[in-house]
C-alpha cells in the first residue's frame, strides 16, 4: 500500500473537483445560460426571497442597445430557457432578469430587471 503525503493529495483533489463540472443545479443553469447567451454575459443565478423566485443576472456588454420593449422580450425568453433548463424548476414561482454593469469592483448598476410568474414563462418557446 502507497500511501500519499497531504500535501501531494491536495492539488490531486483539487484537480479532480475541477473535473466534476458544475457542483449544483444553479451553477448547472448558469454554465446552460452561458452557452446559450455567450460568455460575456457572465450569468450568475441566484435566489431573490426565497429558493421559489429564481434571479439570473446578465451583463449588459453582451447585449447591445435596444428599446426596453426588445429587452423584455429577451428577458422573457431567456427567464423560459432558464425555467427549462433549471432542475428544481418545480420549486419556483417566478423568475427575475436583470441586466447589470459594472460601475467599479464590487459594485453594478442594474439596467433593466423584469420579473415573470412561471405560468407565464411555461408557454414561451
Amino acid at each position: 500500500m502507497k500511501i500519499i503525503p497531504r500535501h501531494q493529495l491536495l492539488p490531486l483533489l483539487a484537480l479532480a473537483a475541477a473535473c466534476l463540472g458544475p457542483a449544483n443545479s444553479r451553477e448547472r443553469l448558469a454554465s446552460a445560460l452561458k452557452d446559450r447567451v455567450g460568455e460575456a454575459a457572465d450569468p450568475d443565478v441566484g435566489f431573490m426571497r426565497d429558493s421559489t423566485h429564481l434571479l439570473v443576472n446578465l451583463a449588459t456588454v453582451a447585449f447591445r442597445t435596444v428599446p426596453d420593449s426588445v429587452l423584455t422580450v429577451q428577458a422573457r425568453d431567456i427567464g423560459a430557457f432558464a425555467l427549462r433548463q433549471y432542475e428544481r424548476a418545480n420549486e419556483v414561482d417566478s423568475v427575475t432578469v436583470l441586466y447589470r454593469e459594472k460601475v467599479s469592483s464590487g459594485f453594478w448598476y442594474v439596467r433593466h430587471e423584469r420579473t415573470f410568474p412561471v405560468a407565464e414563462l411555461r408557454n414561451v418557446r
